[in-house]
């Protein structure tokens, strides 16, 4: 079975939803960019380090990088 990929540009479309990949990757990005910056808005640079982390690294080790940032999430982060 070929791997599937996180594609979050597809999201932009309408009436596309997330799948379990695309997911995984926003939820990375989310944590890569609470632990850069206070700032609400998760970074377009942070969605596409995870959806490329997530397309060379897969699901399991993707969640596994996600609860290792979100413990190193900066304590005024908002997102």
């Amino acid at each position: 079975m070929k791997p599937r990929k996180a594609d979050l540009h597809t999201l932009r479309e309408p009436g596309t939803y997330p799948n379990v990949e695309d997911k995984a990757a926003l939820r990375l990005a989310r944590a890569i960019h609470a632990s850069e910056s206070t700032s609400w808005v998760t970074s377009w640079s942070a969605q596409e380090r995870a959806e490329a982390y997530f397309n060379e690294h897969g699901l399991y080790d993707t969640l596994g990088e996600c609860e290792r940032l979100e413990a190193l999430r900066l304590p005024d982060a908002e997102n």
